[in-house]
């Protein structure tokens, strides 16, 4: 376990994602509480967000939904439209997700995509991975099989080039965000194969 616990609650989405990378389920399901229980009640934008969003990774999700929805509606609005705007909106995506409200979840993925684009040069192809990903999970959710294909398929170039130099993207400062949205693409991946063979979620 982790033996010092962290202040920074960048140092549990680090170690989250990588848990379930390796897919200690267990392992991710304890970090997850335990980052509930310290940023639970944090009026920190960037803590409540990353909390979340990490809670909201897996197909179960971890946590009270409402108290991961309360969350993430806070960190929407405490942040605005500044520069981690997009993350916050597609955090949000994520929760509603989870919960099935596909409607919701489409309208953040939205707002995402718009404040994306407004940052310009800067915009995050991490965003866009994640946000397409996520948007065909809410097709798959809905019964749109083809739409959800033809929606993941758009980031695919994108995800190979990104993963075929693991050196070089772990050498940047966003190898998490990057490792998040790889997570999200194989997991809405998975899910129309499942689909395919007649399982439902």
């Amino acid at each position: 376990g982790m033996a010092t616990l962290p202040e920074d609650s960048q140092e549990w989405q680090y170690a989250a994602i990588l848990m379930l990378q390796a897919g200690d389920a267990r392992a991710y399901q304890g970090l997850c509480r335990g980052m509930l229980e310290r940023f639970g009640d944090s009026v920190e934008a960037p803590d409540v967000e990353r909390t979340a969003k990490v809670c909201s990774l897996a197909l179960q999700p971890v946590g009270d939904k409402d108290q991961l929805k309360r969350m993430a509606e806070a960190a929407v609005a405490a942040m605005g439209t500044g520069y981690w705007s997009p993350h916050h909106s597609r955090t949000l995506a994520m929760v509603h997700l989870r919960r099935r409200e596909y409607a919701q979840a489409l309208r953040s993925i939205a707002r995402s995509d718009r404040l994306n684009l407004q940052n310009g040069q800067l915009n995050l192809a991490n965003v866009e991975v994640c946000n397409r990903a996520l948007e065909s999970m809410c097709h798959l959710g809905r019964g749109d099989r083809a739409l959800a294909t033809e929606t993941l398929a758009t980031v695919t170039p994108m995800v190979s080039r990104r993963f075929n130099d693991l050196d070089a993207l772990f050498r940047e400062a966003y190898w998490h965000d990057w490792l998040v949205a790889r997570y999200l693409y194989d997991q809405a991946e998975r899910l129309i194969e499942a689909h395919d063979r007649g399982e439902t979620q």
